[in-house]
């Protein structure tokens, strides 16, 4: 049973609107960190990965001869010819810019054994022997130290380094002999994070305009729903009200006026119930109350499947019947009769009593609904008169 009423409109609307309010704001939020958490992830994340495969190919691939400078038995150049090709390797798979290979002497100095990159020749030994720049030694340093990856928090670009840098050690028999410091380069992956960024910030300012369209549609339908509770549906017994019943007639009218042909089926039932004047006085306007509720309760169960019932008066129903089925409506009528019968013997204070009247269209003979009202409502009369006249 439907029971919201006019005075809980504003506040169910107000409360609608918080709600709305609510997932507008969540929906920005969340698009927000989407898009910053997209922008760092092209950027960090990415490399992240990078790391991981970078570093699993290195330590299955590198020539450890490479790390006995310096150079005595001679193994260095044929070391450094393989991670030549490592390097060529990596740089074909992502954007590596330059390889170094490092080490750290008796001193204590970080120094290059070697290196590659796209100004570097193999043959060449330009690093070789050099100390490494401050940029470098500070990240080489906790490498050693850690004996773990380090991997620079954000881009580079100083010291001839342009990039994300990457120190991955190298053990020998769980013997740390020197690491591999690798500089991804930024500039592509810069690239690739603005457009995302623009791309993102584009489809984010769409899916809120979607968004906002979808929740207004939903909104509005929501108000809908509830205004049609509160203006067509009726308090006390949850059915449709009088002002939906004149509303549903006026559109019949009109497709009598219109569309009316041998074939247009259109059914009415016009309901009183009797004895409510008698179970009010004696037992009180609850009662009527519960009397008038439970018989449209009745009444809506027996033709819920074949039509809409509304309460146009205090005790007075009607059901609106569209394309019909007559051994059906019959059935129904039948039902109504024998739920009275089983609810009379359940309910011993009141004595459930409904005249009922039915008619249908008639092709050529009805312009409007107002005839055929006419007739139900004789033929309810009539069924009332006689249940009165039989005690």
């Amino acid at each position: 049973m439907i029971t919201i009423n006019n005075k809980q409109y504003p506040d169910i609307k107000k409360k609608l609107c918080y709600i709305m309010t609510a997932v507008f704001v969540g929906v920005l939020i969340v698009t927000f960190f989407a898009v910053y958490f997209l922008f760092y992830y092209v950027i960090n994340y990415e490399n992240n990965v990078k790391i991981n495969k970078t570093y699993d190919y290195l330590k299955q691939h590198i020539n450890y001869d490479v790390f006995n400078y310096p150079f005595k038995n001679g193994k260095e150049i044929d070391a450094a010819f393989d991670n030549m090709i490592i390097f060529n390797n990596i740089k074909s798979l992502m954007s590596v810019n330059s390889m170094y290979v490092l080490e750290i002497t008796r001193e204590g100095e970080i120094i290059y054994t070697s290196g590659y990159s796209d100004k570097l020749d193999v043959s060449s030994y330009y690093y070789a022997g050099r100390k490494v720049p401050d940029v470098i030694n500070d990240y080489a340093k906790r490498a050693f130290e850690e004996n773990k990856v380090i991997l620079s928090e954000k881009p580079l670009n100083e010291d001839g380094i342009k990039g994300y840098m990457c120190i991955y050690p190298i053990n020998i028999k769980d013997e740390l002999v020197g690491a591999i410091c690798v500089n991804f380069d930024f500039e592509e992956n810069r690239k690739l994070s603005s457009v995302v960024l623009k791309c993102t910030g584009f489809f984010s300012i769409i899916l809120l305009i979607l968004f906002y369209k979808f929740a207004s549609i939903i909104f509005n339908k929501a108000i809908y729903n509830i205004t049609s509770a509160i203006v067509y549906r009726d308090n006390l017994t949850g059915l449709q009200n009088r002002l939906a019943y004149e509303e549903k007639l006026e559109k019949l009218n009109k497709e009598i006026g219109e569309n009316s042909s041998d074939k247009y089926k259109l059914c009415i039932l016009i309901y009183d119930l009797n004895n409510l004047k008698k179970i009010n006085d004696t037992l009180g306007h609850l009662a009527g109350d519960k009397y008038i509720y439970d018989s449209a309760r009745i009444i809506n169960n027996c033709f819920e499947s074949v039509g809409v019932t509304y309460r146009i008066g205090g005790d007075e129903f009607a059901t609106v019947i569209m394309d019909y089925d007559k051994s059906v409506i019959e059935k129904s009528i039948d039902l109504l009769n024998l739920k009275q019968e089983d609810y009379n013997k359940i309910q011993q204070t009141i004595d459930m009593s409904i005249s009922y009247g039915i008619d249908y269209y008639k092709y050529g003979q009805d312009l409007n609904t107002v005839s055929i009202i006419k007739r139900a409502d004789e033929k309810m009369y009539k069924m009332k008169r006689e249940k009165k006249l039989k005690g």
